[in-house]
């Protein structure tokens, strides 16, 4: 086939896995009855090769096996279920199966009909086995042997499934989309579902596999901001007896300046709200004191029974 003469062919819309991107960075998509394949493009000056695959059905949806070393197969589902693998270097269907065309009896023929069954996705696996499920099966079939395995569906029927992919890491793990919003991770090994995952509301129609770190591994999303404890102002007063207004004292309310002689109590050994009096000596009057206390009368006389609505209580347990 020359490449130079060769035009690559619209692509079909409105299907799951139309297009698929090869190990050689290449491009296949599906043009109807047809699947074109574009090669990796060098540079702008290069022409790539196209080639395109003829089929006598409707194609529904393709998948590129992940390793091209050997053979360059990819895997076609076609109108009535059958799944066919062609080989992009020969040009021609070399493998395939039809699990998914069912035979029944036909009484009033006595022939043996056969019927497809609906709503069939499937995909390639990392060890190039083709994993494809349906309504009421999943079935495994192996490329090498030709042979293939049908097992039961694990996924509720219930859930109408509108694409599946395989794991790249995980040869028994694949991942399915519902047409309601709901994706699956699955390993058909163990035949159960490992995680539900509820991020959408409407059909998944297309998602991919991705190389990436745990969670775990990286701190910024686990872990939430830390907080710093915000400080609580100091509030601003204009009133003269504000105990703010008096740092510049060489101690604190509540605490005596000097020692009280006539009683024989000093600073170290005084704990309390109020100090002894010394009404015999004038000189040991407390300036700072007396404006806590007299704050204390002012702030007593404004609060009356009438005005006492927000008024709470403390109560502290003690242990003994």
């Amino acid at each position: 086939m020359n490449c130079s003469k060769t035009i690559p062919l619209p692509p079909k819309y409105n299907l799951t896995s139309t297009c698929v991107s090869t190990p050689q960075n290449g491009l296949l998509y599906i043009t109807s009855e047809t699947v074109t394949y574009i090669s990796h493009i060098e540079n702008f000056k290069s022409i790539p090769e196209i080639k395109i695959f003829r089929f006598l059905q409707n194609v529904k949806s393709i998948d590129c096996d992940p390793d091209w070393s050997k053979t360059k197969y990819f895997a076609a589902l076609v109108e009535d279920n059958s799944i066919q693998v062609w080989d992009t270097e020969s040009s021609k269907a070399v493998l395939g199966h039809k699990v998914h065309i069912r035979a029944f009896h036909d009484e009033g023929s006595g022939y043996d009909m056969r019927t497809s069954v609906e709503n069939v996705k499937f995909c390639f696996l990392k060890n190039r086995n083709i994993l494809s499920i349906d309504s009421s099966f999943l079935v495994l079939y192996c490329i090498s042997s030709n042979t293939y395995v049908r097992s039961n569906r694990i996924i509720p029927k219930k859930h109408e499934i509108s694409i599946v992919k395989g794991s790249p890491f995980d040869e028994s793990v694949f991942a399915a989309g519902t047409s309601n919003g709901l994706v699956m991770l699955v390993n058909f090994k163990k035949e159960e579902i490992l995680y539900n995952l509820r991020g959408h509301d409407m059909e998944v129609t297309s998602f991919s596999w991705t190389l990436g770190s745990p969670v775990e591994d990286n701190p910024s999303i686990t872990q939430r901001p830390i907080l710093k404890a915000k400080k609580t102002p100091i509030p601003a007063s204009d009133d003269c007896f504000d105990i703010y207004d008096y740092d510049y004292l060489e101690n604190e309310f509540g605490a005596p300046s000097k020692m009280i002689t006539n009683t024989g109590i000093n600073d170290d050994s005084f704990v309390g709200i109020e100090k002894p009096k010394n009404e015999a000596n004038d000189e040991h009057f407390n300036f700072s004191e007396a404006c806590k206390n007299l704050k204390e009368d002012i702030q007593t006389m404004k609060t009356d029974d009438k005005d006492r609505k927000g008024e709470f209580f403390l109560t502290v347990f003690i242990k003994k």
